[in-house]
This record gives C-alpha cells, structure tokens and sequence, in this order.
C-alpha cells in the first residue's frame, strides 16, 4: 500500500465521517428499496401472510418464535436478492451460510438483547458495531467471527451516526405502529364493541403485522446500504488513493 493510501486510512476517518451522516443512511436505503420495490412489495406480502398463518396456527408463543425464524429467512433471501441486483459482491445462496447467517443472528440480537437491558446505549452501540454482519456473510461469504470483526472495525468511526439512525428508525417503526393500532383501538372504543379489533386475522391485525413487515424490509435494505456507504465507498476511496 503506498504512502498516500497510509495517510488516507490514519487521517481519513474525520473526512469520511463529514460525509456519512444519517441523511445519507436513510437516503440509500430509500433509493435502495426503490430500485427494488418489486422485492421490498413480496418480502411485505409473503411476511405478513406468513405471519398471520403461523400465529393462527401455532399459537402466539410458538408463532412468534416461528414467524420470526420465517422473517430472518425472508430477509436473508431479499438481502441477497438485493445485493446482487446492485452490482455487490454476492456469495449466492446456500444452506450453509444460510445457517451462518441465522446463527450469527441470534448471537448478535442476544447480546444486544442483554445489552439493552442493562443501560438501553450497549444494545444500541452493539447493534451499531454489528450492522454489518449480514452483508459480510451474505456478500462476501465471511464466517460467522470474521464478519463479527470486520463488522466491528468498519463501523468503528462512525458507531454514534449508527446509533442515531437506528434510533430514529426504531421511533419511525413505534410511532406508525402507535398510530395504526390506536387508530383501530379508538373505533374499537366509539362503537362499543367487545371485540379486539387488532386480533391476528383481523383486517387491523393484518395491518399491523404489514406495517412489522414494511420496516423489516427497509431493516434488510438499510444493511445494503450500509455496505455500500462503510464498505464499497471506502474501497473506492482507499483505490484513488492507491
């Protein structure tokens, strides 16, 4: 690596991060989402439907556990989808990093399951440092440690940006959902009816399970794009410089 491109990676960060902000996330992941809106438009249908089946079929604990299995595979399958409709590194699909992918998954949302329990900022900062795993597996066929670590030292810089994005994500996510089944709780009130009107099968539970699956794939996309911003535009960047 010659000299400049040394000088670029020790004193770079500081001018990367004037060009990643969380304007720029949510900006790829739109664009992202729409060039592929036909794949976003199934991933929402076949999840909500899938949704619905499985905690009218098994319950709402063994439902949940298994439409959330059901999402992770859907999400694997729109990422890769994704990823090679834009022109990324693309490992194909397989069972074995499939396995990886769902592996490292659960590991990752442990962890920062434990972490937002203890002070809410660990689980953030760790779902920060790890947004890109699923890419690293799914683009580059990483092993499970390895797209940890990678993971961890791309985001490094710009972990606070990643905080916020996700937060303003999650509170987007929160609030649609508020005002969808408050919506529906309130006719439920006026017309005095007994009924739960957000009930699994309902029109308004279907709904909302539509909205879940909505953000789930801008979720899929945001991880796109968080590729192409940490990961292929640092490339680009370190090649001039090369």
């Amino acid at each position: 690596m010659s000299l400049a491109a040394n000088i670029q990676l020790q004193l770079g960060d500081e001018e990367l991060m004037a060009h990643f902000s969380v304007g720029d996330i949510f900006g790829e992941t739109f664009a992202i989402a729409e060039r592929a809106w036909a794949a976003v438009l199934l991933y929402v249908v076949v999840s909500t439907g899938l949704n619905v089946f499985l905690e009218l079929a098994f319950g709402e604990t063994l439902g949940l556990w298994s439409s959330s299995l059901a999402g992770l595979v859907l999400g694997y399958a729109l990422m890769g989808h994704v990823m090679k409709r834009e022109g990324l590194p693309f490992a194909g699909m397989s069972v074995f990093l499939l396995v990886v992918y769902l592996v490292a998954t659960l590991v990752s949302s442990i962890a920062i399951f434990i972490g937002t329990l203890l002070l809410v900022v660990p689980g953030l900062l760790l779902l920060a440092r790890w947004s890109l795993v699923p890419t690293m597996i799914i683009g580059r066929g990483m092993g499970m440690l390895q797209a940890f670590s990678e993971s961890w030292r791309a985001t490094r810089s710009k972990q606070w940006t990643l905080v916020g994005f996700y937060v303003l994500l999650i509170l987007a996510f929160v609030l649609l959902l508020a005002l969808v089944g408050g919506g529906f709780a309130g006719v439920e009130i006026a017309a005095g009816d007994g009924e739960d009107v957000l009930a699994t099968g309902s029109p308004a539970g279907v709904l909302v399970e539509a909205v879940g699956s909505f953000f789930g794939s801008l979720f899929a996309c945001s991880n796109v794009a968080l590729y192409v911003l940490l990961v292929e535009r640092g490339h680009e960047e370190e090649a001039i410089f090369a």
